[in-house]
Formats: C-alpha cells, structure tokens, sequence
C-alpha cells in the first residue's frame, strides 16, 4: 500500500477505535518565554532555544541587522548549513471525533491541571540559555514508539489536507479523480519545496532592521504571517504544501522604527519531536502543528488550523506557550477561518471534522468563553474552509468537493474530490436562533470569502471563486488544479423571491481577499486582494495552460461603490502575500490607512514588508522594511495593534 494510503487507513483504524469516545482535554501550561535583546541579529537553529540576553544601549557597534553568529550544535559556524533533512513523523496524539451532545462543545474527562502546569513549568525550567546556534541541523526522529509515530503519522493526514480534516467513512458515489497533468506542462515535479514555496530551515531574530522610506510613526503593533514550512519529510513524493508544519512570520514596528524580526515553527508535538525538545504536558486530541492563520483575540495571539486541532497560542515574541481552549469552553476542533464581529464583540467559527455528520457553528462571547455549539447537518464530509458573517446571519457554503476513500485507497495524496452528486448550496442560520434556510447554486468551488452584509430583503456574500470542476490536491498531487483561475465574484441571496444571483466582479487572476476589518458582518467599499505568479506555477489548469502566463505578481484596492480598482504592481519573481488593511491611528475614512504584504525582492533574495498608503495605492510604497531572509509563500497574517 502507498505511504499516503497506509496513512489514510491508519487514520480510519484510529478514528474507528475511538468512535463513541469523548475527547480528553487538553493540557493547560505555563508560558516559556526565550529572551532576545536589541541591537543584534541571530540565528536559531531547529533545536535552538532561547536567545542571547537582552543589552542596553543597542547596536554594541554593529550595523543595523548585521548578523552574529554562533556555533550550531553539531560545531558547525557561520557559512556552513546542513541539507535539509528527511526524517520521521513522530506526533503523539490520536485521530478523533466522536459521538457527542447536540448544540454542545465536545467535552471530555478533565485532564489534571496540575499536572500540566507542572510539565509546562519543568519544560521551561529546563530549556537551553544563552546565546543560541544560527544554523540548522539535521533533524532526527525522537524516542517514540512505533505505534505513537504511526499515530502520528495518521493524525497528520486526518488533521489536515489542503486546509481541511482528512477523515473516513466519505465516500462519493461520483466522485471525479483528479485528471492526469497535462503534457507541456512547465511546472516543477515538486513545486512545494522549490523556489518561493522552498521551506527555511532556522529561526532567526533579527533587530533594528533596515528600511527604505519611513514607517508610518503610527504603525505601533505587530504583523505577523502564517503558512506552512516542512520541518522533516518522510518522502518528498508525498508531501504537499498545505500538510507543513506551521511557522510564523513577524515584524514588530513601533514609533517609525522595524525593531525585530522573528520565525518561530509553531510547537506542536508533532514539532517539538522533530526537533528533538519535549513537549510539555499531554498533548491535545488531533494536535496538529497550526500552519493556516494567526490572529489577535482579547490580548492573545492564536494560531489557527481547521479539521481537528485546538489554537496554539504565542506570545509577543511568537514562543508557543499552550493550546488554547477559551477558557475551558472549546474541547473539540475549531477553524483556519474565524469572523471577529468589532461592535458584538464576538469570534465566530465553523468547524468541522471527517467523522461528522453536521459543522458546528461556535460563538466566542465577550467573556471569552465558548457559547454551547449549534450543529448543522451536512451530507458527504465536504471541505468547509471559509464562511461568512452578517449583522443577521451566519452564512455557509457546503461545496461538491468531498472525501474519497477509494481514491485514499489508491494512494491519493489529498483524496479530496469534485463530486457532481453533492449539490452545492448557501445556507443562511440566523444569529439569534433558528433553522438554517440552504439555497440550492450552481456548483464552483470557492476558496475565500471577502465579506457578507445585509442589504434590505437580500444577503450580499463576495468570494473568490474557482469554476467547476476544482481538484484540490493541485499539481503536487500530479495533475492541475482547476478549469480556470480563481476570480472576484459575489453572490446575492434574495430571500423573497429564494433565489440566488451570482455576478463577477473582476475576471484578473487573484486570492487571499481582505477588508478593513472592522467592517465585517457590515457592509464596505474597499476591498484588498493578490496575485502570486510564482504560486499559480504549482497549479496548472485542466487546458495545460500553465498559470504563469497570465498571472503576474500585483496587489490590488477595489473599488465596490465605483466597480472600479488600482494596482500595485512587482516585478517579475516578486512573490506576493495576502495584503492586510491596518487602520491609521484616528482614522475617520473606511480606506484611510496602510496595507502591509511581505514581497519577495528577487535581487536580495530575501523579502520585504512593503507598506502601502491605501489612499495612494499605486504609488510608491511608504516603507519597505528589509528583513534578513526569505519568507516562503504562505497563507494568512493579522496586524496585531498594541494594547
């Protein structure tokens, strides 16, 4: 059987063994900080720990950014790195998602308290000091047993896939596999691990960086980026980008000045094994190392993965301190994808899991605390990846693109498929309570939503959208993506008359959208979406028309009240990331503010974060901070202000 294959069964052999079975809860720890001072920039290797001590005074005599290094610890020094290295998968944990009560958190029996602050503490207790090495090193597989590696191995592929849960027991009646790569092609054979995907193998701190242009004296705060970066693979042949492990990005600015610059891998278990540290406490169900989001919330930053695992969540210097479980209210999976609603208050998710029958709407109030879950019944296990939110409504799509056991069976490397016989449907569930009310659409796939809001008798949902039919495993699952590019469009929910109107917006190339956030749930004008050629290179469509033909690298403000929108355009292998909206300090205007994107700069080989002025957008950028590496394509990112 395929290494995929034998993945997928250990998953359902898990996932059977624990059907009826509560989860257990998560263990609660203690934060562990690591300690970096001004002035110096350093590396950290995979097994690094803490950084060197904080000094006075600044730079020590050292250029802005210049880099020290130390010894790594196999004796390796500066100038010298290891080649990336193959190992294992160790992950302790289980696959999971039982029986549980309706229009309830999934509880399971409590784990000891004290028993988890204790191995948190002792982990931080006994952590390395001092100054830490620069480079990496090569990653070996912890001391687990075989059936904690293979139960990890299981949990990674039930965890997530493109984004999603993996689970079994799915299967579509008419499912299409995803069609041979055309001939022609010129995509690479592992596009995940070249070029702008290619994984970094430290972590770095880096302070005083160097800027072009002036930072905004109001920008005060933190951007931070999620996506996924592979520490360790097992076989290159089965790895897909969106299974890496979960490595943050951040730059922190305040009073006109980049201070610092980190990557820190999230610690997982399934991490913390591979670099051969000790997770502390027990480990979550379906620990998972969240590779997806990282957002702001009530002073805590979380970071996100849907299909299973609980948040992570970081400190100011992105450290993992512990998975986050809303003040013992969350025990079963949350989302990649929440909706903060600013004048409620409130975080809203929808989660799902391959085991279920139903996703699960999920309230966080204004204490912090998980509302008991709505459940809505859903056929066939399909991906859910994004929702929206109205001052009225909770809106879901339920996409045709659902589990295939017999092509997990096969060997697939996401054995998620286009199924012609799941109809594809908006559902509408009522904030205050109630049935939610679905609308039958024609089939595309959509992978993001932009924002929803009520306008009178109609529910207004824009999206971008993937024509039917779309293969989710992509090209580096051995074949292309979709029939099209992914386009700005909108949906319009008349709720008289029961129907639902699809327009298109805008028919160039591009993802990730964002808005001032918040407006969400309320209606807006201004909308921020990116183009990435180098990221639609590892997508060919189904016409073997390899995407970097038509995309170009590019972020664009559009206009909903005008139909109208700008550019900003890169140049040629400047890879570009989601664009994020930061409000100026009093703003009184919807568009008065910066957006912040890191930019590959092909003539440094290392990226930028360029911050635009979003009422000048196609002017020239206010500031590009240089940043002392390279930041891979990855998914989404949050400004998280000061307090």
């Amino acid at each position: 059987m395929p290494l995929w294959a034998s993945r997928i069964a250990g998953a359902v052999a898990l996932v059977e063994e624990r059907r009826g079975r509560p989860d257990p809860a998560e263990a609660e720890g203690e934060r562990r900080r690591s300690d970096a001072g001004p002035g110096r920039r350093e590396g950290r290797s995979v097994g690094g720990g803490a950084a060197g001590e904080r000094t006075d005074g600044g730079r020590r005599g050292r250029r802005p950014g210049e880099l020290e290094h130390a010894p790594s610890a196999e004796g390796s020094g500066p100038g010298t790195t290891s080649a990336f290295a193959v190992a294992g998968q160790p992950a302790p944990g289980t696959a999971g998602g039982g029986a549980s009560t309706p229009h309830d958190s999934e509880a399971g029996p409590p784990a000891s308290a004290a028993a988890a602050e204790e191995g948190w503490s002792r982990h931080r207790a006994s952590g390395p000091r001092g100054r830490t090495p620069t480079r990496e090193r090569g990653i070996t597989m912890g001391s687990h047993s075989r059936r904690r590696i293979l139960r990890g191995a299981a949990v990674a592929a039930a965890g997530s896939v493109v984004g999603s849960g993996l689970g079994p027991g799915f299967f579509s009646a008419a499912a299409q596999a995803t069609p041979a790569a055309p001939k022609g092609g010129s995509a690479p054979a592992t596009p995940f691990l070249e070029g702008a995907f290619a994984p970094v193998t430290e972590e770095l701190t880096a302070f005083d960086l160097d800027v072009v242009g002036r930072i905004p004296a109001d920008l005060d705060g933190r951007y931070l980026r999620n996506g996924p970066n592979a520490l360790g693979i097992e076989d290159v042949r089965a790895h897909h980008w969106m299974i890496g492990d979960g490595m943050v990005h951040g730059v922190r600015l305040r009073g006109g000045r980049a201070e610092w610059y980190r990557n820190r891998w999230v610690r997982s278990s399934q991490v913390t094994a591979k670099l051969g540290e000790t997770y502390p406490g027990q480990a979550p169900p379906d620990d998972f190392p969240c590779n997806t989001h990282v957002i702001p919330y009530h002073g805590r930053i979380l970071a996100l993965q849907e299909g299973g695992p609980l948040p992570y969540e970081l400190d100011g210097e992105l450290n993992t301190l512990r998975p986050y479980d809303f003040r013992a209210t969350q025990k079963g999976a949350f989302a990649a994808h929440t909706k903060y609603d600013a004048v409620a208050d409130e975080l809203h998710a929808i989660a799902y899991y391959p085991t279920w029958d139903h996703v699960r709407h999920i309230v966080v109030d204004r204490t912090g605390r998980a509302r008991p879950a709505t459940r809505i019944p859903v056929a066939d296990a399909p991906m859910m990846h994004d929702f929206a939110l109205t001052e009225k409504y909770v809106v879901i799509v339920d996409v045709p693109i659902t589990f295939d056991g017999a092509a997990a069976e096969a060997g697939a490397i996401v054995p998620y498929v286009w199924n012609d016989r799941h109809p594809m449907r908006l559902g509408l569930l009522p904030r205050t309570g109630g049935t939610t009310r679905w609308f039958e659409i024609d089939p595309v796939y959509y992978s993001h939503t932009l924002n929803a809001y009520d306008q009178g008798d109609t529910v207004v949902l824009e999206y971008i959208g993937f024509p039917a039919p779309f293969y989710a495993a992509g090209r580096g699952a051995g074949g292309p993506s979709a029939s099209e590019s992914p386009t700005l469009d909108r949906w319009t929910v008349d709720l008289g008359a029961a129907r639902v109107r699809s327009t298109r917006l805008d028919d160039r190339p591009q993802e990730f959208p964002r808005i001032n956030e918040s407006l969400v749930s309320r209606r807006h004008r201004y909308a921020y979406t990116a183009c990435a050629a180098e990221m639609w290179r590892a997508y060919e469509t189904v016409d073997g028309v390899c995407p970097d033909e038509k995309f170009t690298n590019y972020l664009v403000k559009h206009d909903m009240l005008r139909g109208s929108r700008q550019l900003h355009r890169f140049p040629r292998g400047a890879a570009v990331g989601e664009p994020v909206f930061v409000p100026r300090r009093g703003a009184r205007d919807e568009d008065d503010g910066y957006v912040l994107s890191y930019v590959n700069d092909p003539d440094r080989g290392a990226t930028d974060l360029v911050i635009l002025s979003a009422q000048d957008f196609g002017g020239r950028p206010r500031a590009r901070v240089r940043l002392p590496g390279r930041v891979p394509l990855g998914f989404h990112g949050s400004w998280v202000p000061d307090a």
